[in-house]
């Protein structure tokens, strides 16, 4: 069948899919921020993200960046990938701030010291405010499915 013909018998239509390309460019894609200190670590992030549709994967080494970022910034991050312990700031700290800076973002804590809420209470405390999802590193098979959850 000829692509012109095909075009013309298609569900949509030609006109139809001339239409695609403003719908397609309505629609925003999640981005993603990712607050880690090792530039290996958090290039993988970036990676696995794009599997789960992050286009936008944004990555700060250091958290008071990323704090400040969050903060300043208007469109804020579906989902922020931090650790728990990296740079000056703790991953209970940053969490707090990054909750009061947007409620909204999902966190998704990627720690080998802190791998489940058990140890996260240990570590952080009854009175901290808790993470979205916790993956103990180096599960990068548990963290896509949360990005993909979260996405």
């Amino acid at each position: 069948m000829p692509r012109r013909t095909f075009l013309c018998h298609a569900p949509l239509g030609a006109a139809g899919l001339a239409v695609i390309p403003s719908v397609i460019g309505q629609v925003r894609c999640p981005s993603l921020w990712i607050s880690e200190g090792d530039p290996c670590v958090a290039l993988s992030i970036q990676v696995l993200a794009r599997h789960c549709g992050f286009v936008d994967a944004r990555i700060f080494e250091c958290k008071s960046k990323a704090i400040e970022c969050l903060r300043a910034e208007v469109n804020k991050p579906a989902v922020l990938v931090t650790d728990y312990r990296s740079g000056q700031m703790w991953g209970d700290e940053f969490i707090r701030l990054a909750r009061h800076a947007s409620p909204d973002t999902k966190l998704i804590l990627f720690s080998a010291v802190v791998g489940n809420i058990q140890r996260w209470i240990a570590a952080a405390g009854l009175d901290a405010p808790r993470p979205d999802a916790i993956v103990e590193k180096p599960d990068a098979r548990k963290l896509m499915a949360a990005l993909c959850l979260k996405s």
